[in-house]
């Protein structure tokens, strides 16, 4: 299977220690979302989001800077064998704003767009949305 990697960026009205504390708190995640989302802010812990659609570990945590998840999606066409890393790094940019990175790596061709769409919809845009409300 053919494995592609991938980055985002994305600038956001808020802090970087705000966007952090959001990707990494159960109750804000299904509330920007909309879906059930069980998420934690400790290194080792496991996570889901959109009901268990996407599902994984959190590997590195460093507060307010830098988020790396292990990650698979819950679908019978996802090769058993293979884990996506993401990497979401957070920067301010001033006392009001932050840019994130995203670099996803060892996705499965077959899956890109439907991970481009996810990020883009279903994380960034909602994300966003919560924000600014």
């Amino acid at each position: 299977m053919k494995l592609i990697s991938f980055t985002q960026q994305e600038i956001f009205p808020t802090t970087a220690l705000d966007i952090y504390s959001i990707l990494l708190d159960s109750r804000k995640c299904t509330s920007f979302t909309g879906e059930p989302a069980i998420v934690s802010d400790k290194e080792g812990d496991s996570f889901s989001l959109f009901d268990n659609t996407l599902i994984g570990k959190n590997i590195v945590l460093e507060r307010g800077e830098l988020i790396i998840w292990s990650f698979r999606l819950n679908d019978a066409k996802w090769p058993e064998t293979i884990t996506t890393e993401a990497a979401i790094v957070l920067k301010n940019i001033d006392p009001i704003s932050c840019k994130i990175e995203l670099f996803l790596t060892a996705v499965p061709i077959a899956f890109e767009e439907q991970l481009k769409q996810l990020w883009n919809e279903n994380i960034w845009e909602a994300l966003r949305y919560y924000i600014e409300r």
